[in-house]
């Protein structure tokens, strides 16, 4: 008897054994599949400077939504200089980036894959390394559907972008030449240079590649004259 009872206890044992480790993974599932859900829904902003994706040369600073499920109440703070890039410059002046309504009002929602973009312009050699020794920094605040509020801190390092497009000679003289050009249209839409028009009929164009042929015939007969008394001399 005692050994029946010795067995019986041992696969009680076993029992509670099994009964607890079966919980713990129940739990743990339990947990998984919630995170899993959790994560399936929770919104992820993002923040970051890229090349411009239309392939200009520049700049531009791109907010989205990377997570599945959509964000409220949206707020930003910026921290840093936007006066490295002088080619987005407007009337002077360089694209405050903490003025941007997006980032001074915030966003009352964001769809998930929802972007914005924001051109920056170039970015001159000297600017740049000053821009690696001072990066930017954006601070994100948002809610879940749920109400979950989230905080994240993006933090844009500027030695990334080592190579890419930079502020040049060669943009500074399309601009020049585009901008002769709009002065030479200005001039003509204003009436201050005139534009001259040569009309000519069928015919008198006729007459006029007729003598270019006999010209280029000519030319070209006297041109063989000339190599046949050469070689007659020698």
């Amino acid at each position: 008897m005692e050994l029946v009872e010795k067995l019986l206890l041992a696969f009680s044992g076993v029992v509670a054994l099994a009964t607890v480790f079966y919980a713990i993974l129940t739990w743990r599932l339990v947990s998984e599949t919630r995170k899993l859900r959790e994560v399936q829904t929770e919104p992820r902003i993002s923040i970051r400077v890229e090349t411009d994706h239309t392939g200009h040369p520049g700049y531009e600073l791109v907010i989205e939504n990377n997570g599945h499920g959509a964000a409220k109440n949206v707020q930003f703070e910026f921290d840093g200089d936007p006066s490295y890039f002088r080619s987005g410059w407007v009337h002077g002046h360089p694209p405050m980036i903490d003025q941007l309504p997006i980032i001074k009002d915030g966003l009352d929602y964001l769809e998930p894959n929802q972007a914005y973009r924001f051109p920056l312009g170039t970015v001159s050699p000297d600017e740049y390394e000053r821009a690696t020794k001072a990066p930017w920094t954006f601070r994100t605040q948002y809610e879940s559907l749920d109400g979950k509020r989230r905080t994240d801190i993006y933090i844009v390092d500027f030695s990334q972008f080592r190579g890419t497009f930079f502020e040049s000679d060669h943009l500074k003289e399309i601009a020049e030449h585009m901008s002769a050009v709009r002065q030479d249209f200005h001039r003509l839409t204003e009436g201050h240079a005139k534009v001259q028009t040569v009309t000519r009929t069928r015919d008198e164009n006729e007459q006029r590649r007729t003598k270019w042929q006999k010209a280029q015939e000519s030319q070209g007969k006297n041109a063989s004259e000339m190599l046949i008394s050469d070689n007659d001399e020698e």
